[in-house]
């Protein structure tokens, strides 16, 4: 067996691999090995004080840098619900400008809308006031015509009675000066005969 180990220099037995692995955790840490450790002098225990003291420190360092780390970590969830909060809040307020904006288009449109029914209804009503007074000026134009018919008619039954003698007039004046001397006289003898 002796020979076999010294011919393959990388064969290991199995106590040097429990023995090696063993040692290199301890080596790897910052205590020192427990065969030191028991073999204690008083510099022995102060080295181990030290390595104490430096894995305290690096703890505490670890603890420190842990704790910026979740301080730092809880200020980007902070800003990312910060920001998730104004972006939710921008979109509400774009919809309500939407919303506000679209109204405010109805409203137009409407209006819009009832200007064009005035105007239409303007226009009814200044073709009707139009048509009105179009039909007055030929109520007029009808009526100075009638009247102008009635002017010459009466011209003509004048120049007719002219022709005729021109006493028709005369008679009209004689007749009614007659009247009035015969109610004259009546209310003269009504006056002159009453006692009282």
């Amino acid at each position: 067996m002796k020979a076999g180990t010294s011919n393959n220099q990388k064969a290991l037995d199995s106590r040097d691999m429990v023995n090696r692995g063993g040692v290199e955790l301890i080596r790897n840490c910052d205590l020192p090995p427990p065969q030191k450790v028991f073999k204690s002098g008083m510099e022995e225990k102060m080295e181990l004080l030290k390595a104490l003291r430096l894995s305290q420190t690096r703890a505490r360092e670890a603890e420190r840098k842990a704790a910026k780390l979740m301080e730092e970590r809880d200020c980007i969830s902070r800003a990312f619900e910060d920001e998730a909060r104004m972006v939710f809040c921008y979109r509400q307020s774009l919809k309500l400008l939407e919303l506000r904006v679209f109204k405010l288009q109805k409203q137009e449109e409407e209006e819009e809308e009832e200007e064009e029914e005035e105007e239409e209804e303007e226009e009814e009503e200044e073709e009707e006031e139009e048509e009105e007074e179009e039909e007055e000026e030929e109520e007029e134009e009808e009526e100075e015509e009638e009247e102008e018919e009635e002017e010459e008619e009466e011209e003509e039954e004048e120049e007719e009675s002219d022709k005729n003698g021109g006493n028709g007039g005369m008679k009209w004046v004689w007749a009614l000066a007659i009247c009035l001397s015969v109610v004259g006289v009546g209310f003269l003898l009504g006056y002159t005969c009453n006692p009282s």
